[in-house]
């Protein structure tokens, strides 16, 4: 009997958005993940494409897990000033992201966050707003369910993660990960997660920015990480960087559709300005349906 690859995925996929799971890890550190409730997340801004002008939105997006084995997601988008990497309204995301979870999930102990996208140059930025960004999102929960008192905020882990690095000539196994190649600066490791079909694998690069759960056990984050390149709805197979950096960049591909299209006419120019326009665009922008809960499915895939 011979199976047509396409039309697996695409039964995957549709599997995927109707809320089903075609893979479950049962591996060690999932397992330890899944003894309290804990949340994984990813990030990533998308940018106008060349020659857009500066009249063009960035779309930032994050992802965070629904269930308790992290292979159902979650996912807001919003709109930000163009070529700006940094996600401006994080705390107002990981607010909504914190409470959508627990709508079917006490309150995580513990998050994770993968962030996609960001040069060595813009480390130190990110670490200093993003994660002041998160951490204020806890305090804000925390204390409208009066909980500041009696109930520790979840601890935190940021990673970067990047898929530049490439190897030199062979391919290695999936699983490798080597560390030492990093900048003396910044702690983290290089993760081949994958077997190309073809050519030569981009290994990813991951930075870790703050580590609260792992007590600088370099080698659990990277069995994590490695098990989360497992759990992508779209593929039968490990892929590249973690599965929710992949959504987050799925998410923030597809945000110039959410803006009305009588307004959003001319994809090289919408606006008659030369400089950019943050209330028009927000006001244009449409979030996801909320009508049978098409906002908590996986609509991106």
């Amino acid at each position: 009997m011979t199976t047509n690859i396409s039309t697996t995925a695409c039964s995957i996929e549709f599997n995927a958005k109707l809320g089903g799971q075609y893979a479950l890890p049962q591996t060690h550190e999932l397992n330890r993940l899944r003894a309290q409730p804990f949340m994984i997340m990813g990030a990533d801004v998308s940018h106008p494409g060349p020659g857009s002008g500066e009249n063009r939105p960035s779309f930032a997006s994050v992802v965070w897990s629904w269930n308790k084995d992290a292979t159902e997601y979650v996912t807001d988008t919003t709109v930000q000033p163009p070529r700006t990497e940094i996600i401006k309204k994080l705390q107002t995301m990981v607010e909504k992201a914190i409470e959508g979870f627990m709508i079917q999930s006490p309150a995580p102990s513990l998050m994770i966050m993968y962030r996609d996208g960001v040069s060595e140059g813009q480390l130190d930025a990110v670490k200093t707003f993003e994660v002041k960004a998160i951490r204020a999102a806890c305090k804000a929960v925390w204390a409208r369910k009066g909980w500041t008192e009696t109930k520790p905020l979840p601890a935190l882990t940021f990673i970067v993660v990047v898929k530049r690095a490439a190897d030199l000539k062979g391919n290695c196994r999936p699983g490798l990960a080597v560390e030492g190649l990093h900048s003396p600066w910044t702690r983290g490791f290089h993760l081949q997660s994958h077997a190309p079909i073809q050519g030569t694998a981009r290994s990813g690069q991951y930075t870790i920015l703050v580590d609260e759960n792992y007590d600088m056990n370099s080698a659990r984050i990277q069995q994590l990480s490695f098990e989360l390149c497992h759990i992508y709805a779209k593929a039968t197979r490990s892929i590249s960087i973690p599965a929710p950096v992949y959504y987050a960049d799925l998410v923030c591909s597809r945000a110039k559709f959410h803006l009305d299209p009588d307004e959003y006419i001319d994809l090289d120019g919408a606006s008659n300005s030369d400089t950019f326009d943050h209330v028009f665009w927000t006001k244009q922008f449409k979030p996801v349906s909320r009508q049978n809960h098409y906002d908590k499915s996986m609509y991106f895939l």
